[in-house]
């Protein structure tokens, strides 16, 4: 397994117009799925480390269960810290081996969340970690971040200037319509904002909430400037479905036989994301 750092292979995605996946995994056989999609296809891969995985393995253990696994396994991966909750979180985070780290400020103040950014982005910067940061909160549930519809908002243009401004975060999480977790009724995505963003800002662009998304909205994104899409809820549903589908059919099954089914599973849903997103051949 080869690290890499995440802002060099973002700003190469953007620069040749394709994305990278972002994946979320939540356990072993999700970590092994992910490497073994990067290998296979020769794609970079961003695993992205959330509150639910800190919570149960540990922030320096998770990162060495990475490696652990992917020891024998020649693929091209960015450890990322996924919605930061504080600015010591995201500390060790860096201390810890990560590639780069996400400061969630996006449900403060934009005042307050360019103070705690540039204060994430003075320590990172000192041993040569980029920062992701977003503005303007994305509705839905992800590890621990609950976001109403009502509390959810749309970035705007000067926003989003103003921020990355500010901040000269090194790639930019921004609300345009998208979700986190299951979409509860037909996306919308302002297109339009993402191009006036992405007319103005030059940094690697974040897309959030990318699983249950079209094909064509995907691509559109890609098209306009997005560099890193995140996906989570896919790759769970996945799971889960193979799991049920082994059970039902073999309920005496052996457990070993159960999760290698469902790491074979996952893993072609994560190489359907890299080919759709374009970073096929890209290491």
């Amino acid at each position: 397994m080869q690290q890499k750092n995440t802002k060099e292979v973002l700003e190469k995605a953007r620069r040749e117009g394709y994305a990278v996946g972002a994946f979320n995994p939540h356990n072993l056989e999700t970590i092994k799925a992910i490497l073994l999609a990067s290998e296979e296809l020769r794609a970079p891969v961003i695993i992205q480390i959330g509150q639910k995985m800190i919570n149960r393995y540990g922030m320096e253990e998770s990162v060495n269960v990475i490696k652990a696994i992917g020891k024998s396994i020649d693929a091209t991966v960015s450890i990322h810290l996924d919605h930061g909750n504080s600015i010591e979180q995201a500390e060790s985070a860096i201390h810890s081996g990560f590639q780069s780290v996400m400061y969630d400020g996006s449900h403060l103040s934009i005042e307050e969340n360019v103070k705690n950014t540039k204060k994430v982005i003075e320590i990172a910067k000192a041993h040569g970690i980029p920062v992701e940061g977003e503005i303007g909160q994305i509705p839905g549930v992800e590890d621990e971040v609950h976001v109403s519809e009502d509390e959810a908002s749309i970035t705007t243009l000067e926003e989003a200037i103003e921020f990355v401004n500010l901040t000269n975060i090194d790639f930019f999480a921004f609300s345009i319509g998208t979700a986190h977790g299951v979409y509860t009724k037909e996306p919308y995505i302002h297109f339009d904002r993402l191009r006036e963003i992405a007319g103005v800002v030059s940094h690697p662009l974040v897309l959030h909430g990318g699983s249950g998304i079209s094909d064509e909205m995907i691509r559109k994104s890609i098209s306009l400037g997005i560099a890193k899409i995140n996906v989570d809820t896919d790759l769970r549903l996945k799971f889960k479905e193979s799991i049920t589908k082994s059970i039902t059919e073999n309920s005496y099954g052996h457990l070993t036989d159960l999760l290698d089914q469902a790491v074979y599973d996952v893993k072609e849903k994560v190489k359907e994301k890299i080919i759709l997103f374009g970073s096929e051949n890209q290491v």
